[in-house]
C-alpha cells in the first residue's frame, strides 16, 4: 500500500524532524514546539525521556477525555508520547495499543516502555489501514498527525470504525501558502465520531 520512497521519507522525516540546519541547533526545539501546540510542562514530564521527537500537531489525550481502566488505540505512535500520557490516564487497569508502520519507532518505543515499566502499553508493527485488532476491541482511538500521511484515509477511517467506538483526531492543514501553522485551534482539524 505504501511506496518505498514514502516510507523511506517518513521513517527519515522522523528520525530528524529538522528541514534546515539552523533548527536542529536549538536542544529543547522538541519541548517549544510541543508546548506551543497543546502539551503542559506537567504532560512532559510525565512521559519516558526521548519520547517527544517534536513530530505533533495538538495533544489528542485532552479531547479524549480517558477514563480509568479504558482501551486506547494510537494510530500512529511514533517513540510514543501519546501512548504514555494514554497510559497514565487509563491506569493498571487500562491497556494502550501503539500502531506504526516504521520497525525504527516500534524499537524505540518499547525500549522507552521496557526502561520505565510500563506494563499497559503495547506497541504493534502495522499500517493504520490494516489494524491488526479485533472489531470493538478499543474503547478510544486517538491519532496525531498521522492521517495525514494515509495514501487511503477512508480505509484507515473504516478501521477505527471497526475496532472502536470513539474517535479524536489531530491533523494540521497546510495554510493557502503552504506553511504549517503553529496554533493548534487554527491549525488541526478535531474529528469525534461516536459508534453506535
Amino acid at each position: 500500500m505504501h511506496d518505498v520512497p514514502h516510507i523511506q521519507q517518513n521513517q527519515s522525516a522522523r528520525k530528524n524532524p529538522c528541514c534546515v540546519p539552523s533548527c536542529c541547533a536549538d536542544a529543547g526545539l522538541e519541548e517549544k514546539v510541543s508546548k506551543e501546540i497543546g502539551y503542559s510542562q506537567e504532560d512532559l514530564e510525565a512521559i519516558p525521556e526521548g519520547a517527544n521527537m517534536g513530530l505533533c500537531c495538538g495533544n489528542p489525550v485532552t479531547y479524549a477525555s480517558l477514563k480509568e481502566g479504558e482501551t486506547v488505540l494510537d494510530l500512529g505512535s511514533g517513540a510514543g508520547l501519546d501512548c504514555f500520557l494514554a497510559a497514565n490516564k487509563v491506569g493498571r487497569a487500562g491497556r494502550v495499543i501503539g500502531i506504526d508502520m516504521t520497525p525504527d519507532m516500534i524499537k524505540k518505543a518499547e525500549e522507552l516502555r521496557n526502561r520505565e515499566q510500563y506494563e499497559n502499553v503495547e506497541f504493534k508493527l502495522a499500517e493504520i489501514e490494516c489494524l491488526p485488532l479485533a472489531d470493538n476491541s478499543v474503547d478510544v482511538v486517538i491519532s496525531n498527525c498521522v492521517i495525514n500521511l494515509s495514501p487511503d484515509k477512508k480505509e484507515v477511517f473504516r478501521e477505527a470504525l471497526r475496532v472502536l467506538k470513539k474517535v479524536i483526531m489531530e491533523n494540521l492543514k497546510a495554510s493557502t501558502d503552504n506553511s504549517r501553522e503553529a496554533d493548534s485551534s487554527a491549525a488541526s482539524v478535531k474529528v469525534s465520531a461516536i459508534k453506535p
